[in-house]
């Protein structure tokens, strides 16, 4: 009688174990993604975000994930530096036409979708600095639960952020400040110049809470509307 009791209570923990990895392979995570420009506070409010919001999320950083593939990426076959005397739109022409940066940005999504798939909620923070590279976050998120947040910041406080931080290309902000947010429809925006952090979670939490149905995908749809592109 115990040895079918204990058979039947295995069967159960595995019955429950099965339904719980079902359920997390069919609920994608929810993706909170924080476009700005360099210096903007993106980082600040994910972290802000990770301690007020109710249910766990991972943050991924766009910095860290540079880093990440930076070292895994064979050396030899590094893209040559763009030439410093030349304008910002020359650059941004070669940065175009740049297979490794392309192929990075695009590994980028992936790993958000990779994440979200698999049950995970997140927070991202990016720099959709082309049509582009909009384009291909829409074209690997687009099915994915998207909450589209705009982080701005005037070009004044930003440059002196810049120029405290320290770890930054001084003009990096002037070159991304009129392309950033140049293409973009956002489901909720939040500026840092004045508001804090923690102030801007706040605002984006409350959003989300508000109508999480509605406000997820209804920017990457109209994105999707807006702009013509193929797959990729």
């Amino acid at each position: 009688m115990a040895n079918l009791l204990l058979q039947k209570e295995e069967c159960l923990s595995k019955e429950t174990e099965l339904n719980c990895l079902m359920s997390s392979e069919e609920v994608k995570g929810s993706i909170i993604l924080l476009n700005g420009v360099s210096s903007s506070g993106k980082s600040m409010i994910a972290n802000s975000l990770q301690e007020i919001m109710d249910e766990p999320y991972l943050i991924v950083g766009l910095d860290k994930f540079f880093q990440l593939y930076k070292d895994a990426f064979p050396k030899r076959f590094n893209p040559t530096p763009i030439p410093e005397d030349i304008s910002p739109d020359e650059g941004y022409v070669l940065l175009e036409k740049c297979s490794v940066r392309n192929r990075r940005s695009s590994t980028f999504h992936h790993f958000l979708a990779a994440f979200s798939k698999a049950g995970n909620n997140i927070i991202a923070d990016t720099v959709l600095d082309t049509e582009n590279v909009l384009k291909q976050c829409i074209n690997i998120l687009g099915e994915f639960p998207v909450v589209f947040v705009g982080v701005h910041c005037t070009l004044e406080e930003l440059e002196k952020r810049e120029q405290e931080r320290g770890d930054r290309k001084l003009g990096l902000v002037k070159i991304h400040y009129d392309r950033v947010h140049a293409h973009t429809i956002y489901d909720i925006e939040v500026d840092t110049t004045n508001s804090s952090p923690m102030e801007c979670a706040q605002k984006i939490k409350e959003a989300i809470l508000t109508n999480p149905e509605e406000l997820s995908l209804k920017a990457l749809n109209q994105l999707r509307e807006k702009l013509s592109f193929t797959n990729g």
